[in-house]
């Protein structure tokens, strides 16, 4: 049975080239990907915590009576199309939740959710039951939100005077990051083909010729001396590599 011929060097070297460019590639992507989620995630909570800030200043006017307040705040967030709230008065009884949005007096109700909010974690939630929302004056269907609560004022014996629950809604960031992602894999596929084609073109061949002789000395000590020669012809042009290796 004839010996199988193994691959030659240029095509070796493609496949390997190829591997590591895809490799490089993937990697590139999820970092650019996880980048990109922390930085949203970074400036959702910086806004979120700015607008807080804002109704805390609201919440806090004892010249206004507590209707008068409430008031201000349904006018504040109804200038956010894609932030709800829920607002309570630190003992658990709801004082104004944003129409139209989650229900979000019922995530303060599911206690394993309830304790992550109440710790001030950062919270990615998908709504069962996805809404009808405007972005950019291009109607889109939301299903995906990042939640924060924070505590706003302070009562005589120093626990807060509000919780505040809000939700903004992530479904744009979601599908700009999708898209990235196909855009990456997209580049990254057609590199590593260019690569790998540019590897496999027509004219590219090699061949390998190898004889040697074996000498016995008087000591019995045997050298065998053998050439390895490969030339190689690689669209047009001609290369060649001559190796003597001795051994005893």
């Amino acid at each position: 049975m004839a010996a199988k011929r193994p691959f030659s060097l240029a095509t070796r070297l493609s496949f390997f080239i190829s591997l590591a460019t895809i490799i490089a590639f993937f990697a590139f992507t999820w970092i650019m990907i996880h980048s990109v989620k922390a930085h949203f995630e970074e400036r959702d909570v910086h806004d979120l915590r700015q607008l807080s800030t804002t109704l805390e200043t609201v919440l806090n006017h004892a010249d206004y009576p507590q209707a008068r307040r409430l008031e201000i705040v349904r006018n504040i967030i109804a200038g956010y199309a894609n932030v709800f709230i829920c607002l309570d008065d630190g003992q658990g009884n709801i004082l104004f939740q944003s129409p139209d949005g989650p229900d979000l007096s019922h995530m303060l109700s599911t206690p394993g959710l309830a304790m992550q909010l109440r710790d001030g974690n950062v919270i990615s939630w998908t709504d069962p039951q996805p809404r009808k929302m405007v972005h950019d004056n291009h109607p889109m269907e939301t299903r995906a939100w990042r939640l924060i609560m924070l505590p706003l004022g302070k009562q005589a014996d120093g626990k807060p005077a509000y919780h505040l629950l809000m939700a903004l809604s992530i479904d744009f960031h979601l599908h700009y990051i999708n898209e990235l992602k196909a855009k990456l894999i997209s580049v990254a596929s057609i590199i590593s083909l260019s690569v790998m084609s540019a590897g496999l073109e027509p004219g590219s061949s090699s061949r390998t010729d190898m004889f040697g002789n074996c000498t016995r000395s008087p000591a019995g000590l045997t050298f065998e001396e053998s050439a390895h020669i490969t030339c190689g012809r690689l669209n047009g042009s001609t290369s060649s590599s001559t190796m003597i290796t001795i051994f005893t």
